[in-house]
């Protein structure tokens, strides 16, 4: 490649090129000719340059297969490691939370080259509450957002049946909805439509959720969440959330486009049920702990994780590792979704701090706020709407996550009766 660059560098020289065909009794027609054939080279030579890039970022991308003797010595080099690079499993550990009764609230997608981190976050947790049992998974419902919302359902029936034998309930298949409330004047007779509420789409899995009692980890558009604190609202009941750990938001500035420039994709889908969300949740007195994209951004996956995963979802993992190649330019992806269920599993690996949330874009015409949907602003100055307090994840022990997500799966790849997994 060196040499094709070089070559077509070496070709631009016009007087060396003209003085060696005349020479040879060349005309000097084909001597130009050959020149304005120059661009051309150069544009092959830059295309080729730029596929061998991909291919050695593919080969890097690669998934690491390892054997049982290597998942062997994975544990054993995993629990030796010094406790300044990352925390071996010790379930005696007193950082180690109290038992958690989780609800998840999900929208896994694993076909058509989507994300694939609600499945691997779903994965997580189901190992953590097989060997470390500080985690009950009480309900998984599912909602629109990574995909329609038919084929999440799909997703996670097929997944639940393998992991816990049961079912998801089906949440909401589209964002909140605008409804108007009529409203007469004194002045006219004639009803208007000033008042506007907002209202997420009441479903099954809304309801369950309002009956929750425990944590909830929301990871797909919070839709669902949303509507299940309404009911308490409009009920004037208190719900029994402990906690409630949301995945989403940034604090970037410029706008939010899909396919284009997308920052972030959760509180986007639903804005309405996000400033909802975050809104009855202070209202009700409900902790509520926020994993941005930024500090997502700090985890990179690649193909030692995606090689220690089971072998029905290495194949659509290993799609969604290149295509990040193409979308990120470098060879992974991060693991929003693994970075939440770790919150609520090993909160110990994150670092919060409380802020004031507010939300991003409200200064500008209505035309050009959903351009600004997902964006927020922490600590921001006045004239801003949507003041919430929440914890905010602002850090996180990269090395420690790699470190347990590696270990989770590993010790569960060897424990043959703790693995029913077939394929999907």
């Amino acid at each position: 490649l060196d040499l094709l660059t070089s070559l077509s560098l070496d070709l631009e020289l016009s007087p060396a090129l003209l003085f060696l065909f005349r020479r040879a009794n060349r005309s000097r027609q084909e001597a130009t000719d050959l020149q304005t054939g120059m661009p051309r080279l150069r544009v092959a030579s830059v295309f080729v340059l730029f596929i061998a890039w991909q291919l050695a970022g593919w080969l890097r991308a690669w998934p690491v297969h390892i054997s049982d003797t290597g998942l062997e010595s994975l544990s054993r080099e995993l629990i030796s490691l010094d406790s300044d690079v990352g925390r071996a499993k010790n379930d005696t550990d007193a950082s180690v939370p109290d038992k958690v009764n989780l609800w998840i609230d999900t929208d896994p997608a694993l076909f058509d080259f989507r994300d694939v981190d609600d499945v691997l976050a779903l994965q997580y947790v189901w190992c953590v509450e097989k060997l470390r049992g500080n985690v009950t998974v009480k309900g998984v419902s599912t909602v629109f957002g990574n995909t329609d919302a038919t084929r999440t359902h799909m997703v996670a029936t097929a997944l639940l049946n393998k992991l816990w034998g049961g079912h998801p309930v089906k949440g909401a298949e589209q964002p909140s909805v605008t409804t108007a409330t009529p409203t007469t004047t004194a002045s006219a007779t004639a009803t208007t439509t000033a008042n506007i509420e907002n209202k997420p789409p009441l479903t099954a899995a809304s309801i369950a959720l309002a009956a929750h009692q425990g944590a909830v980890l929301a990871i797909g558009p919070l839709t669902n969440v949303a509507a299940a604190l309404r009911i308490h609202h409009e009920r004037g009941s208190q719900p029994a959330w402990t906690r409630l750990v949301v995945l989403g938001g940034s604090n970037r500035t410029g706008p939010n486009i899909r396919y284009v420039r997308l920052l972030e994709l959760n509180f986007a889908l639903d804005q309405q049920a996000t400033e909802d969300v975050l809104r009855l949740a202070n209202r009700f007195g409900i902790l509520v702990t926020m994993v941005p994209m930024e500090v997502c951004r700090q985890v990179l996956f690649q193909g030692r994780e995606i090689g220690i995963l089971p072998d029905w979802i290495q194949t659509p993992a290993r799609r969604w590792l290149r295509l990040g190649l193409w979308l990120t330019t470098y060879p992974g992806f991060h693991p929003w979704d693994v970075l939440a269920a770790m919150a609520v599993t090993q909160p110990d690996l994150f670092r919060t701090e409380p802020r004031r949330v507010h939300v991003a874009g409200t200064h500008l015409p209505g035309w050009l706020r959903p351009f600004w949907h997902g964006l927020l602003r922490f600590d921001a100055g006045t004239g801003e709407r949507l003041e919430a307090t929440v914890n905010v994840v602002v850090e996180c022990n990269a090395a420690c996550v790699h470190q347990l997500f590696a270990e989770w799966h590993a010790v569960i790849g060897q424990c043959s009766e703790l693995n029913p997994i077939g394929s999907l």
